[in-house]
């Protein structure tokens, strides 16, 4: 029996920067699908992509929203958990509301680590499944097409006077008293009473 080896192919500078340049774009067009898609689905499934929010545009939501003691804050949508924090350390009791687990697990660990179990609680919860009643002030970052979804619960559930922040996005049947337009880049700080 005759046995032949085939040779290796012989592998050029050229054929290999062919090769680096083919395979960097294929994983360029996979990433931007990718990346598609994964917004895609958030934004249906979730209500909106986690979009975190800088110290100032905090800072103005808390200013808007004029969270004080003895405040019942509500963040739909709550992601980082960074408001439900800083409502807790303006001394009011605050809930985040986050369908993603690992955000959850996330905000949680942050709030455990600042020591403030007792004034801050994050949510495991579909935004539309949680009772608002209580709620002195709730906020909102999600996107225009969840929040003319979400109008018609906090017209039923918010008592009268409640402050509701909605970051970015308007809502068309509630009461607009303020208006700060230093938001983030997608839009300003909207403040509406029910």
């Amino acid at each position: 029996m005759n046995i032949s080896f085939q040779p290796l192919p012989v592998f050029t500078e050229e054929l290999i920067v062919y090769t680096e340049v083919g395979m960097f774009i294929f994983f360029l067009i996979a990433f931007l699908l990718g990346s598609v898609f994964y917004f895609w689905w958030l934004g249906k499934e979730k209500g909106a992509p986690f979009v975190s929010l800088s110290p100032a545009v905090v800072e103005r939501v808390m200013k808007i929203g004029k969270i004080k003691k003895r405040d019942i804050f509500y963040d739909l949508g709550s992601g980082d958990g960074r408001l439900v924090i800083a409502a807790a350390m303006k001394g009011a009791k605050a809930y985040g509301v986050e369908k993603d687990f690992l955000r959850v697990i996330y905000s949680r660990l942050w709030i455990r680590l600042l020591r403030l179990e007792k004034s801050a609680k994050i949510i495991h919860e579909d935004l539309f499944k949680v009772n608002l009643k209580k709620a002195t002030v709730v906020h909102l970052f999600l996107l225009q097409s969840t929040n003319d979804k979400i109008e018609a619960k906090l017209k039923k559930e918010l008592e009268k006077g409640t402050r509701v922040v909605s970051t970015a996005f308007e809502f068309k049947r509630l009461k607009l008293d303020e208006i700060d337009p230093r938001g983030p880049i997608y839009g300003p700080i909207y403040l509406y009473r029910i």
